[in-house]
């Protein structure tokens, strides 16, 4: 079947210059940060039918202010590759125009708001050294409306004057969790750190609370309000089947199809298949493309601009970081 990418970091590292942030006030706008987003060579594909040409293959990216905040990535094999190394983010326009914002982040730890205002990530090397001269890290949120950082913050980051960070953070998995329009939640070293984007303060979550997850990050076969679960079924033909019992064939529109995880309340997605394969097996020779279907019509669109593509995913919207679909052959 098509191949998830792995999210994997790469070992070398960007050049620090020191500057402050150049991420422009007033980029908080116009770009669409609803729906389904997907990328592949080079091109990042909004849900408006809008496309952003990033001038570079991509490594890690997110939708919001006024266009695609990305790392490029240097070669092929770094294409959908993000983990704990360091890289510059980048802020492509959808006329073309690609800048550098200044900001120096872990690669897997870029995040948008919902609603595109608000940019975080982990900055590993700006903050107060350790005896060893290791950096603590650092919580970052810019408000993309003004270009301000409301957030920079080591708290929870352990005690430079103290700790050996080095040793520290390689028991820990720092990262961006999650983001709200209100909130950004943060997987510190110490615990799970949850910042009001009004007040830019930090508060620790209480134990056994869980930061939201984006409904296509979960990985669930229930959509988010709980009306419709997916249903695996012979010869991968993935039916839905609603709380009260109705079940719902989709028109994927090919012979074949699996549905693997949810957008929204009524979007679902998933790979179409067609080919001379059978049954549950994927032949070399099939083509897969990605499938969006929605409830309760169940009307399905095939993306067909992905066959054969490596579609890379917005990061933290998806439970996968991309997809290898394989170009096949129609039968």
């Amino acid at each position: 079947m098509a191949l998830a990418l792995l999210a994997t970091g790469c070992a070398d590292g960007p050049t620090r210059t020191g500057a402050p942030s150049t991420v422009p006030a007033g980029s908080s706008g116009p770009v669409e940060t609803d729906g389904l987003v997907w990328a592949a060579d080079q091109v990042v594909h909004l849900a408006d039918g809008t496309t952003v040409d990033l001038g570079a293959p991509v490594r890690g990216y997110v939708v919001a202010g006024a266009g695609v905040f990305f790392f490029p990535a240097g070669s092929e094999d770094e294409v959908g590759q993000v983990g704990t190394d360091e890289a510059e983010v980048r802020l492509a326009s959808p006329d073309g125009t690609v800048t550098d914002t200044g900001l120096v982040w872990m690669t897997r730890s870029l995040r948008a708001s919902p609603d595109g205002r608000h940019l975080a990530g982990i900055d590993l090397g700006s903050g107060e050294e350790d005896r060893y001269g290791t950096p603590v890290a650092e919580t970052v949120v810019v408000d993309l409306a003004t270009g301000d950082e409301v957030v920079r913050s080591a708290e929870a980051m352990g005690d430079p004057g103290d700790d050996d960070l080095t040793a520290l953070y390689e028991d820990v998995e720092l990262d961006v969790a999650a983001m709200t329009d209100d909130t950004t939640y943060v997987e510190a070293a110490t615990g799970v750190l949850a910042y009001d984007l009004a007040t830019g303060e930090g508060s620790e979550l209480p134990e056994g609370e869980e930061p939201p997850t984006p409904p296509a990050a979960q990985d669930a076969v229930e959509s988010p309000d709980g009306r419709w679960t997916v249903v695996p079924g012979r010869r991968l033909r993935h039916r839905l089947v609603a709380a009260d019992g109705t079940m719902l064939v989709p028109m994927a529109g090919t012979d074949r199809w699996v549905l693997d995880r949810w957008l929204d309340d009524r979007t679902v997605l998933g790979t179409a298949v067609e080919g001379p394969g059978r049954g549950a097996r994927i032949d070399p020779r099939d083509r897969t493309a990605l499938l969006s279907c929605v409830v309760p019509s169940g009307a399905c669109d095939v993306v067909e601009a992905t066959a054969g593509k490596r579609v890379v995913f917005p990061l933290g919207a998806s439970h996968v970081s991309g997809i290898v679909f394989q170009a096949g052959e129609r039968p």
